[in-house]
């Protein structure tokens, strides 16, 4: 009897969860509590939810850029990465703390990579006037350079994804620099012809920069169908002779030798020069 007593009380008692309450998440509060001393585990949840708040557009570039940022030495020339190891019989309270701050980069990263899909780089945010300096300063040429050309080298992300979220990164950006070069093709049919321009102008000025990295991610094959690599043709030249390859002080005089010194960019101007010519 008395255990059937205690059954129903029990029974009776209102569910744990039913007087929880909830806040509503903001991108203010996300930065305020981010500001604040937290525990490694609290940092690692707040940046794998940093867009579960309901963002605005500017919050949104915000929030994009200061992921960029984070994220930025992810791999092994992250700030104080090179001097862990000599911290293993040193200071191991500092060395604690730089290994959780690069595996807060790596995951800052992780996230970027699952936000910036292929497929987002054929959308307008990434070329907003925030958004688009701040990813070609992410993916600028590093020395050492741990993008290693494909996107790849020194991802410190052991087994679980690193590989695919470093192949996620380098589809990215090829899609990034191909969107970036054939902008005005893919939006003369926008409506808003000023937003449009102004985008437009600012992938004009930055068109170095997107070949640099297209070169790197080895993609230049692209600007054999790209109406706007045409018009750029000598300019690119230009470019190549400018720059000394390997150990040369001054550029190579001639697209030949580019070649033979193993400029990728060089190999594909000679193909484009005689396409040209075939489709005059």
């Amino acid at each position: 009897m008395k255990k059937t007593s205690e059954r129903s009380k029990e029974e009776g008692k209102r569910h744990i969860l039913i007087d929880v309450q909830f806040s509503e998440p903001s991108w203010a509060k996300w930065k305020k509590r981010w500001a604040e001393p937290v525990s490694f585990d609290e940092r690692i949840s707040m940046l794998h939810n940093i867009f579960s708040s309901r963002l605005d557009l500017e919050e949104l570039e915000q929030a994009v850029c200061f992921l960029l940022e984070a994220a930025d030495g992810y791999g092994e020339d992250f700030p104080g990465a090179s001097e862990m190891e000599k911290m293993v019989h040193g200071n191991k309270s500092y060395f604690r703390e730089s290994i959780a701050r690069h595996r807060l980069s790596q995951k800052a990263f992780m996230v970027l990579a699952t936000f910036f899909t292929p497929e987002e780089a054929n959308g307008v945010f990434p070329y907003s006037k925030k958004v688009f300096p701040k990813l070609l300063w992410f993916f600028r040429r590093r020395k050492p350079p741990y993008l290693n050309g494909n996107l790849n080298g020194s991802i410190q992300l052991g087994k679980d994804g690193g590989r695919y979220y470093g192949e996620t990164a380098r589809n990215f950006a090829h899609n990034f620099c191909c969107t970036a070069w054939n902008f005005r093709e893919h939006a003369k049919y926008w409506e808003l012809e000023k937003q449009r321009e102004e985008i437009a102008n600012r992938l004009d000025q930055s068109w170095q920069e997107t070949l640099e990295l297209m070169e790197r991610v080895g993609q230049v094959n692209f600007i054999l169908e790209c109406p706007l690599a045409r018009e750029r043709y000598d300019q690119m030249v230009e470019l190549v002779l400018s720059q000394p390859l390997l150990s040369d002080k001054h550029g190579p005089t001639s697209l030949e030798e580019a070649v033979r010194k193993g400029s990728p960019l060089a190999e594909v101007l000679i193909i484009a020069r005689v396409k040209y010519k075939f489709d005059e």
